[in-house]
């Protein structure tokens, strides 16, 4: 039931994106802005069950006896935020991080890092996704959920943007070099499958 509410608290937050910190520096006519954070629960099945060899594949199969069905629920969280790029290049890639701070203190409690793999032209505007494992911090404070906050504050920060003319910018305070990490991260990828398009990318 904890855990449920707390999910309640992140999407009523996410909904509202009245909680959001100061946004630092950003590449000349890009912002970004409206970050969100929603969790889901994947469903999936493996193997089947016996005697059913005409069961609708589009729907879950139920376990019965004699069944080898084996059902895995899976929570995901979706990180995203919307990139309008007003600048004068297109951008190909970015490094962004999802931070996590104390609703009270305005202290950091957890950052997430991303990379994507995303054509923004000049003057258009794009919602950036990630989808993952990686979990919104464990811990809530005591006063923020006796206080009827929101268990966290939210916001979301560029630390690396790859234009499509190879030129690059990185955030001044950036840490762990992200555009070099980048670099090598997008030379690593053209041996991969096709359609792999984003990486957690803490450092």
């Amino acid at each position: 039931m904890k855990t449920i509410a707390l999910q309640l608290l992140c999407a009523i937050a996410s909904a509202t994106g009245a909680f959001s910190l100061p946004q630092l520096d950003t590449p000349p006519g890009v912002t970004i802005g409206n970050f969100k954070l929603e969790t889901f629960t994947s469903v999936s099945s493996a193997g089947s069950i016996a005697g059913a060899p005409d069961s609708n594949l589009n729907r879950l199969p139920l376990p019965t006896d004699g069944s080898a069905v084996r059902i895995e629920r899976t929570e995901l969280h979706v990180y995203s935020m919307d990139v309008n790029n007003n600048g004068p290049k297109a951008i190909r890639a970015l490094v962004w991080d999802f931070i996590f701070a104390d609703t009270t203190t305005n202290k950091e409690m957890l950052r997430r890092s991303f990379a994507n793999v995303q054509q923004i032209d000049t003057g258009k505007h794009k919602t950036i996704k990630f989808t993952t494992q990686l979990s919104p911090p464990k811990i809530v404070t005591a006063e923020a959920l006796k206080n009827g906050k929101t268990p966290f504050l939210q916001r979301a920060q560029l630390q690396c943007v790859q234009f499509a003319d190879g030129s690059i910018w990185e955030q001044a305070e950036a840490i762990g070099k992200p555009c070099e990490r980048l670099g090598r991260w997008l030379e690593r990828r053209k041996t991969w499958r096709p359609g792999l398009e984003d990486l957690p990318f803490n450092p």
